[in-house]
């Protein structure tokens, strides 16, 4: 029976290194892995898209080769050209829109395979995105991956920082890493409290 899984957290919770992980453990055991990575970008090379984290180990970072997605993306016809993989692994699943997440579940029903979604729950005015909003409706199995705040709760919240200062008006995607967003607890993100922690 395959399932539909939701792995969610803010940013720097390792959503990314746990994508990578889960990937590498599926390799390993010789069975076949597709991973895909939305992006927002239009002037992205297909071939040089990958799952990157932050995460550096002895001076490396980890990453796999990954399909791009994006909202006009058929996943179907891929697979068609690829073959059937043994497990689907979508990183950056916030970007999905609403019917691509259905097609992902479809395609879970289609080849019986697990599919593995990591991602934001909600923007910077903890607002849902849209794919995830399907995907807390639709997913099998909802996980949360935790992070600490800066004052050591549960990071719940992704804040952005513009030249110093918490903004909670503005297009809805930025994109940027940990220059631009910090995970806040919901006390500190009420009180606009970003005092600067260590990044690595």
């Amino acid at each position: 029976m395959s399932n539909l899984y939701f792995k969610y957290g803010v940013m720097g919770a390792g959503k990314t290194a746990r994508a990578i992980m889960q990937a590498y453990d599926y390799i390993k055991k010789g069975m076949v892995v597709s991973v895909f990575k939305c992006v927002v970008q239009d002037d992205i090379d297909e071939n040089n898209v990958f799952l990157n984290s932050r995460l550096n180990i002895s001076g490396n970072n980890l990453k796999i080769k990954a399909h791009p997605f994006n909202k006009n993306t058929d996943l179907n016809r891929i697979l068609e050209l690829e073959g059937k993989p043994n497990v689907i692994i979508v990183d950056e699943a916030q970007f999905l829109n609403r019917s691509q997440v259905e097609m992902l579940d479809s395609i879970r029903v289609k080849y019986n395979i697990d599919i593995y979604c990591y991602g934001l729950k909600t923007d910077f005015k903890r607002e849902l995105f849209e794919g995830t909003a399907r995907l807390i409706e639709l997913a099998d199995e909802i996980e949360e991956i935790k992070s600490k705040c800066h004052c050591g709760k549960n990071a719940t919240s992704n804040a952005r920082v513009v030249n110093g200062k918490m903004v909670v008006e503005g297009e809805k995607i930025s994109v940027g890493g940990d220059e631009l967003y910090i995970a806040l607890c919901n006390d500190c993100y009420n009180n606009r409290n970003i005092k600067e922690y260590k990044k690595i």
